[in-house]
């Protein structure tokens, strides 16, 4: 479910023939479409957001922490004056041939409109491929998570629930120096929240996300 995932494949011929751990730092920024339903509440707004990343590899495997918040955030629903969306995850993966990798790992979102929070969290795992190039590598990836969810209303109510939410990635990578990467990617998230308790509604979340990224290796 993170970008930074897209950065090992890159790594993956690399890092096969050595044993030391090795350190891969990232800076991202980003612009988000995020759709939002809940029950009579429908949101369309633009996040432009900043996010950082850290991943540790030794051999083929590795392991990734990551952050992302915005750093504003448009509403284009004229009933809903602010919102706000943050994203942390922790993964481990492991590389299969030079080109592939499977992960697993755990995350959190947050989404507040005005004065109503949605929260989930919990475990997603997903596979990747890179093909490389003359230039740089193409990369691939989906992924598939199941969260507990919690919804806070304007009232202070709490409902919790859970969520499914899939993920596709679809990234570009090339070298500007021999540690230092540049990236483009483009992501879709999908949540589907259900089951909250005494909740007579459901929750439909949307992010079309384009990203513009610098990964330095030490």
């Amino acid at each position: 479910m993170t970008k930074l995932m897209m950065s090992l494949l890159i790594l993956s011929n690399a890092v096969v023939a050595e044993e030391a751990l090795q350190w891969r730092s990232e800076l991202l920024s980003g612009y988000r479409s995020l759709n939002y339903s809940a029950g009579g509440t429908e949101l369309e707004g633009d996040v432009f957001s900043a996010g950082a990343g850290l991943t540790a590899i030794h051999g083929r495997f590795y392991s990734t922490l990551s952050a992302e918040r915005d750093i504003s955030a448009h509403s284009k629903t004229p009933n809903i004056d602010k919102f706000n969306r943050s994203d942390a995850a922790l993964s481990v993966g492991y590389g299969i041939g030079d080109n592939i990798s499977l992960f697993i790992g755990y995350k959190q979102g947050l989404t507040k409109l005005n004065t109503t929070e949605l929260q989930a969290k919990g475990l997603f795992v997903g596979a990747g491929a890179g093909l490389p190039t003359r230039y740089g590598v193409f990369s691939f990836s989906a992924a598939f998570a199941n969260l507990s969810a919690d919804y806070r209303d304007a009232k202070f109510h709490a409902y919790s629930g859970n969520a499914r939410g899939t993920s596709l990635n679809a990234a570009w990578h090339g070298k500007l120096s021999e540690s230092l990467t540049y990236g483009l990617s483009l992501v879709r998230h999908e949540y589907y929240y259900q089951h909250f308790s005494t909740l007579l509604f459901n929750v439909n979340e949307n992010i079309l996300s384009l990203y513009a990224s610098l990964q330095y290796q030490f």
